[in-house]
């Protein structure tokens, strides 16, 4: 698979990840209807308890029982027999049907994004690629680390890249390292900071061969920032906030190595 086949497929995540925030979003109004009505909309008959647990249960089950309350008696032993196990039973179906970590940034309008898009129009191929492969061995390739310390393939793509910008190997050479990043990200499907920091490593790599491909350093770098600091259950609105701050910090690094009136700036097609 060729590097424009990789930016292809972000184009395809980006969409498919934009569904799938919709579908997030229509589930949080969901919640909130059903919290302002003592209800949940899976199981439309389930009272207001007056053991809490016993409601969550429900809830989180979808388990849909007599219509009326229960006395303190009953509430009362079902507490000493079932609240620990049911606890359990809570915790595990929350892990199971917890949404998956977004695997990238959707927002293609955000001003955070639009604010980098705008410069990095402005500038040579070269400068994109040595501040995208700065910044990700900077402040990216420790949190692949973190998890996998004995997988040197993200560092060999940045090296591969800088090797590139040198003249010291050809294109298809620095191809092949920087495809084993992607690959490496795969492996990681099941680590969020470590799979969006790779695909961040791989993306930054991938603009010695096409300039375009120097924003997957936000798309998904600030995202593996956010998720490293907070956590993948983070509110969206936290992980927002630290996302737009790290787009910020990259912002700040392109403006110190841009070129003003750059004579020569990427002929860029973003095809989104």
């Amino acid at each position: 698979m060729g590097t424009d086949s990789i930016f292809h497929a972000s184009s395809k995540e980006r969409e498919e990840e934009r569904g799938r925030e919709r579908k997030r979003e229509e589930e949080r109004e969901r919640e909130k209807r059903d919290a302002k009505n003592g209800t949940d909309a899976r199981s439309p008959s389930v009272p207001i308890f007056a053991d809490a647990l016993f409601l969550e249960f429900c809830q989180s089950t979808a388990y849909n029982p007599p219509p009326t309350k229960m006395c303190r008696h009953e509430s009362n032993t079902w507490m000493e027999l079932f609240a620990e196990p049911v606890k359990s039973l809570i915790t595990a179906y929350r892990r199971l049907s917890m949404p998956k970590a977004r695997k990238m940034l959707s927002d293609w309008d955000a001003p955070y994004i639009q604010s980098l898009v705008k410069l990095i129009e402005t500038q040579s191929k070269s400068t994109l690629a040595n501040w995208a492969v700065d910044y990700s061995g900077r402040v990216l390739l420790p949190l692949w680390g973190k998890y996998y310390p004995d997988d040197p393939r993200p560092q060999n793509a940045l090296k591969a890249a800088r090797e590139w910008l040198s003249g010291r190997i050809k294109l298809p050479e620095a191809k092949g390292r920087i495809l084993q990043c992607h690959a490496a990200a795969r492996e990681a499907e099941n680590n969020p900071v470590a799979r969006t920091a790779a695909r961040a490593i791989g993306q930054s790599a991938s603009t010695v061969h096409s300039a375009r491909h120097c924003i997957g350093l936000a798309l998904y770098g600030a995202l593996a920032v956010a998720y490293d600091a907070l956590g993948t259950d983070a509110p969206r609105e936290q992980l927002e906030r630290l996302v737009a701050e790290e787009c910020e910090r990259m912002l700040d690094a392109l403006r110190e190595v841009s070129i003003e009136n750059e004579p020569n700036p990427a002929k860029i097609d973003w095809k989104c």
